[in-house]
Formats: C-alpha cells, sequence, structure tokens
C-alpha cells in the first residue's frame, strides 16, 4: 500500500508539473523519435535493452523495446510498452512512466530440472512497473536518463537504471 502511495504522489508532482509555465526551446517537439540502449532499466529484467520512443508532445513520451538477461540456467528475454510523464518546455526534466514487459523464458533450467518443475515461474504474465527519475534531451537529440524502476510485485526493491541514446 506504501508503494501505491509513492507511486500515486510522484505521478501527481510530475502532472502538475507539466503545468508550469516555463519558457525555452522545445527540444523534445523538435526531435521527436528516438533510439536509446538501456543498462538495467528498460525493460526490466534485461541487461542490455534497446528502445525506441516517440515524443507525442513535450510531456508525454510513448516507448518500446526489448532486452535479454542472460543466465547461467538459460536466457530471459523481455519485451516492453510504456508511457512516460515529463516536464514541458525542460531539458533536464523529472521524469515518471507506466510500463508493461512481457517476460519470456528460454531453456532455463535449475539443477537440471526445467525451471517450471520449482513453479518459480508457471505461465509468465506481464510484469508492470513504474519508473521515477530524470531525463535529459539536448538541442542536437543526445537523450541521457537515470532512475529507478519499481514493480507492481511484492516484495520487489527498487531497480536503478541508466539509458542514452539519440532522438532525430
Amino acid at each position: 500500500m506504501m508503494k501505491l502511495k509513492y507511486s500515486l504522489f510522484l505521478a501527481c508532482f510530475i502532472l502538475l508539473s507539466c503545468f508550469q509555465n516555463v519558457y525555452a526551446d522545445d527540444n523534445r517537439m523538435n526531435q521527436r523519435w528516438g533510439i536509446y540502449g538501456s543498462v538495467i532499466g528498460d525493460p526490466l529484467v534485461a541487461i542490455p535493452g534497446i528502445n525506441l520512443a516517440y515524443n507525442a508532445s513535450d510531456y508525454l513520451r510513448l516507448t518500446g523495446g526489448f532486452g535479454i538477461f542472460p543466465t547461467a540456467y538459460g536466457l530471459i528475454t523481455s519485451a516492453v510498452v510504456g508511457v512516460k510523464f515529463l516536464a514541458p518546455h525542460l531539458e533536464f526534466s523529472p521524469v515518471a512512466g507506466l510500463n508493461l514487459s512481457g517476460i519470456f523464458l528460454s531453456g532455463i533450467t535449475y539443477e537440471g530440472l526445467p525451471y517450471d518443475s520449482y513453479h518459480l515461474v508457471s505461465d509468465p504474465e506481464p510484469l508492470g512497473y513504474a519508473n521515477f527519475g530524470f531525463d535529459y534531451q539536448a538541442k542536437d537529440g543526445f537523450d541521457l536518463g537515470a532512475g529507478v524502476d519499481i514493480p507492481f510485485v511484492s516484495p520487489t526493491a527498487p531497480i536503478p537504471g541508466l539509458n542514452m541514446g539519440k532522438f532525430f
């Protein structure tokens, strides 16, 4: 319940910051399409990940991505779609996002048995998560982001992430 209250508080903060009257160049509107790589972060359960993004407005970014997480027991693949809310007209902006990640297991075994034999993952379902942090998009389209992902499953600690890419 505390996570939900914290998430709602931060989401409200970000949404309210969208109504501020700040004048600057609209870097996100000048370079709408982007591609960025991530370490940990987007998509969740991936090291590394690659993402496409579209700045639908100065305060709304739509994202989609793909990533892998190799383990000693097999490969975890994840795909994600998400929406990010940013403060308008700011190159360096707070960001809050909602995401849905599909997680696929291939060749995962544990001590020679199929992974599901331990019922750790039976019929994997999409994993929802929020992310909070900061995003910097320069006039030339360079983008750098950092923050934490907070899965909607319990108990799970926030997972830090770092993104870097280019918008066109």
